[in-house]
């Protein structure tokens, strides 16, 4: 088994050696044939086309010499690790999944990728691109016109954010009492209880007797539709129920018996437990109260209560629909040469400003995913 690592190791380090090599000698011809394509076209009409210009073979031998020469250096990173012998599959394993996972990233990234540049791209690129991967220069101004003007993004965010802020601690308060309650094993009829909040989980009453229901309690055009009627996911709940389990029985009778009462054992011992859990499922029910379009259009017909997905669907189905503030759109008709300003350049700045926020919370709670998910989903 040594000797077939040995020899693994070795074929994987060549192949990485030569793909490399390929890939470094791609970027080097693509970046000599656009200097000389620069040369030819003259700068100024060099800027009108781009960094990247996307005629010709040129860019795409760019684009295809950056991706060979990544898997390259994955090759020699995985040929070069020592950490300890592995077998010829588990070698074989890891470069088809490193090579795969960076594929599938690269797919899923482009489009946000493009739609960021697209909204910080002058108006004149529009104008010679279909697709532009890489501005003439960079500027700010269509996030200018949609913060300064009277389209109602700003209405949109202070709603959305009051859903989000007030809708994930509401529904945290109810996820947690009722797991809390749930998971202790002493409480009558507690299978009982359980199945009954699971049928909820796959069987409603339908669209009609829930929008009649909205409509006679009075949340119809009411910004608390946007909390009230969610107040408890039924598959958050059980999460930290079967996580609330694994927390050994021992530590709360113990607690008992020196007089804790269940409220402060909840503070003090429960939720100082399960901080991995608790911060998993706030992020779940942030990014469904933020990414919420289901309510809006069944609940809400006045614009002022539309929340950040209702107002993007509007500014996607009708860019006539924004109404910009004068002084923004001179200012932005002068730096640009008396040319209006891209509906695309301000559709994709409407999507980058109502996405941004939400996916900036993502790196800070990442590292709880798998303990507060998968533990709990396993336990119990």
């Amino acid at each position: 088994m040594r000797k077939d690592t040995y020899a693994a190791r070795k074929y994987v380090l060549v192949a990485g050696l030569i793909i490399s090599i390929a890939g470094l000698a791609g970027l080097l011809y693509s970046t000599i044939s656009m200097a000389a394509d620069r040369r030819a076209l003259g700068d100024v009409e060099w800027r009108a086309v781009g960094l990247l210009p996307l005629h010709g073979i040129t860019f795409w031998i760019f684009l295809a010499s950056i991706l060979v020469a990544f898997i390259g250096v994955i090759l020699l990173v995985i040929a070069r690790s020592r950490s300890r012998l592995r077998t010829t599959g588990e070698i074989t394993f890891d470069t088809i999944n490193f090579i795969v996972l960076f594929v599938i990233g690269v797919i899923m990234l482009f489009p946000f990728y493009v739609v960021l540049i697209q909204s910080v791209a002058p108006a004149r690129d529009f104008g010679t691109r279909n697709i532009i991967l890489w501005p003439s220069r960079f500027t700010i101004t269509s996030f200018r016109i949609i913060i300064g003007s009277a389209s109602g993004i700003v209405q949109a965010y202070r709603v959305t954010l009051f859903a989000t802020i007030v809708g994930t601690a509401a529904n945290m308060l109810v996820s947690i009492l009722c797991a809390v309650g749930l998971s202790n094993r002493n409480l009558p009829y507690r299978n009982t209880l359980t199945k009954i909040i699971v049928f909820t989980m796959f069987f409603s009453g339908g669209m009609i007797p829930s929008f009649m229901l909205i409509r006679h309690i009075g949340l119809l055009n009411n910004i608390w539709v946007y909390v009230m009627p969610g107040l408890m996911s039924v598959w958050n709940t059980l999460l930290l129920r079967n996580f609330f389990m694994g927390i050994p029985q021992e530590i709360t009778e113990s607690a008992q018996i020196d007089g804790c009462h269940e409220l402060r054992m909840i503070w003090s011992i429960i939720l100082p437990l399960s901080t991995a859990a608790i911060a998993t499922i706030s992020l779940f029910y942030a990014v469904g109260h933020w990414n919420n379009l289901g309510t809006p259009m069944m609940f809400i017909f006045e614009p002022r209560l539309n929340n950040l997905q209702a107002y993007l669907l509007t500014v996607l189905q009708d860019q006539r629909n924004m109404v910009f503030n004068p002084e923004q759109m001179a200012a932005f008709v002068e730096a640009n040469q008396n040319r209006p300003p891209p509906t695309e350049s301000l559709r994709a700045a409407n999507i980058m400003a109502a996405t941004i926020p939400i996916v900036l919370v993502y790196p800070f709670l990442q590292k709880y995913f798998v303990k507060g998910v998968v533990v709990g989903s396993l336990k119990g």
